[in-house]
């Protein structure tokens, strides 16, 4: 049995919704997959391709920006283009592990820098390449210079 709206832009048939605009477009449909069991959210664009799906398993697919103010994980993020930062960058170390908290950056399989500390541990610095300051001095938090001229002379 299939049920419509008086604009026939919704329709009700078994355990699916399926509504369209005015122009006949899929817009939105709701249910049960009856090939995999599984129920299931789809809105779609104007042209009618899928731009958001949600499944019953937690799955979420956005073909554009997925925007907030604050998106949280509990596990790993996987990127499969440039990630973008704004402003910052923090790592929270939240079970202070003795690896603390690391940025790496990867070429391929081979790690090119990276950068490992917590708190009032030191900071390591690995690359696998040639690290360059672009400016005159290294100074500790109180002032102290590191790396003289004269600390080089005999590199």
């Amino acid at each position: 049995t299939v049920i419509k709206s008086e604009d026939g832009c919704t329709e009700l048939s078994g355990s699916q919704i399926k509504m369209t605009d005015a122009a006949g477009t899929k817009r939105a449909v709701l249910g049960n997959n009856k090939k995999n069991g599984k129920f299931y959210f789809t809105i779609y664009d104007g042209e009618g391709n899928p731009a958001i799906s949600l499944d019953n398993d937690g799955n979420a697919v956005f073909t554009g920006i997925v925007s907030g103010a604050q998106i949280t994980s509990g596990s790993t993020i996987n990127v499969g283009t440039d990630a973008v930062i704004g402003k910052n960058l923090i790592l929270r170390d939240e079970k202070l592990s003795d690896d603390g908290a690391k940025i790496s950056i990867y070429q391929g399989t081979s790690p090119m820098l990276s950068i490992q500390g917590l708190g009032n541990r030191p900071i390591d610095i690995s690359t696998g390449g040639t690290i360059t300051l672009s400016g005159n001095r290294v100074e500790d938090k109180n002032g102290k210079r590191f790396l003289t001229e004269a600390d080089l002379a005999d590199l």
